[in-house]
């Protein structure tokens, strides 16, 4: 029994100082925990959060809970070796830690982006009482995503095919150094987060590597969930921009705008603005986007958009003109052009901001062109239409007066 203490000790010491040379590698495996661990790990979330255009320096991050299970896994023949020594890995106990499922929610808050994208991250802590374990050993869990499609689609967060949503917590259970041998006197001495369930040795880690950007953080144990492929959240933005046409159009007229969502709701979360570009939206206004004007040759921006969100763009008529107004998205035609009077408004189509094909999702980026035209109006309209006719008519009655008058003169001088 002593020899089989001391192995576990040996084994874990030898475990923690490789893992921690070997923290920074990524690869198949997973990542280990340290020395002397305490009581308590916290598993990490991460989300990928990404704008369509990489100058965008803000944008609103997802709202979305994740739900995990906590389970005890299952072991057969798999082992723990040091290179020289190996032990038996055991079926986690469940009366051990404090919980079968965990929950992690993310709050729709602003994310700053470096070159269009940025990963926000959120935890749940597991919590162990090592007297349960009852005996020295190795204990392993799995840990297991099991948050349904419905809530990912309804959040906007695209999943790879290839996301893991299973990985294996091992638990080293060691006596106290110095202290009887009873289950009061038991300490967790280490962890170690797993892609896989299966054997694990030192050179064999070290070969296959670990995780990403995962270990310590602070004086807490922190490990990421997120092994090669991470859960994205991709934003998209649209362009809003006023066209006067015609020499009677007036270009300084503020027209009013309003963006609503295709269910004709406010569009909340993303940042909006008269600007130039997308990016300088970002400093203009965020939350719920309000009615808005623009007058010719300017532009309106939403910006942060989620992959689900829809936008129907409505334009007021409210001068006392009538322009042919039309709608054009990318450069061709939404709503066909008509006659707008006074109070009259014109809309485009709803649209998606993004478009999702398979294997993926293909940028749509929106750009609405709300056009007004306005011509010459002669100021009564008599001239432009009347006048033609007017000089033919003028033409054939001095013809007439000619043609008779020279009859006369012939009838008189017979």
């Amino acid at each position: 029994m002593k020899k089989t203490i001391s192995f576990i000790c040996a084994l874990i010491m030898i475990l923690a100082c490789t893992c921690a040379s070997a923290d920074g590698d990524n690869g198949a495996n997973g990542v280990n925990g340290v020395y002397g661990a305490g009581n308590s790990i916290s598993i990490e979330k991460q989300i990928l959060v990404a704008n369509t255009d990489t100058a965008v320096t803000t944008v609103y991050g997802p709202s979305v809970t994740y739900s995990y299970s906590i389970a005890a896994a299952s072991v057969g023949t798999q082992t723990v070796s040091d290179g020289t020594n190996t032990a038996v890995v055991k079926a986690g106990i469940m009366s051990a830690v404090d919980a079968a499922s965990k929950t992690i929610s993310f709050t729709s808050n602003a994310v700053t982006l470096s070159s269009g994208k940025n990963t926000v991250s959120s935890s749940f802590t597991l919590t162990f009482t090592p007297a349960t374990f009852g005996a020295p050993g190795i204990y392993r869990y799995v840990i297991t995503d099991t948050t349904d499609a419905t809530t990912l689609s309804g959040a906007g967060i695209m999943r790879a095919s290839n996301y893991q949503t299973a990985y294996y917590l091992d638990v080293y259970v060691v006596y106290t150094e110095n202290a009887d041998k009873t289950p009061e006197n038991l300490m967790i001495n280490g962890y170690a987060l797993l892609k896989e369930n299966t054997d694990i040795s030192s050179s064999a880690q070290k070969q296959s590597g670990y995780s990403e950007t995962q270990g310590l953080t602070g004086s807490e144990n922190t490990w990421s969930l997120t092994a090669g492929s991470m859960d994205s959240y991709q934003t998209y933005n649209v362009q809003i921009t006023k066209t006067v046409e015609g020499n009677m159009a007036d270009a300084t007229h503020d027209f009013s705008f309003i963006a609503r969502d295709g269910n004709n709701a406010a569009l909340t979360h993303c940042y909006h603005g008269l600007a130039a570009s997308a990016s300088d939206a970002t400093t203009q206004a965020s939350g719920e986007v309000p009615q808005f004007t623009l007058h010719h040759g300017q532009s309106y921006w939403l910006v942060g958009l989620n992959q689900n969100q829809q936008v129907q763009i409505t334009e007021t008529n409210d001068t006392n003109d009538t322009y042919q107004m039309q709608v054009k998205l990318n450069s061709t035609v939404d709503t066909a052009a008509a006659s707008i009077a006074k109070d009259e408004t014109i809309s485009s189509q709803p649209h998606a901001v993004a478009a999702v094909a398979t294997g993926g999702v293909t940028d749509q980026a929106l750009a609405f062109e709300f056009i007004a035209g306005l011509t010459t109006v002669s100021p009564t309209g008599l001239v432009v239409r009347v006048l033609p006719y007017a000089v033919l008519l003028g033409f054939a009655f001095f013809f007439m007066l000619v043609s008779k008058k020279r009859r006369d003169e012939r009838e008189a001088e017979e």
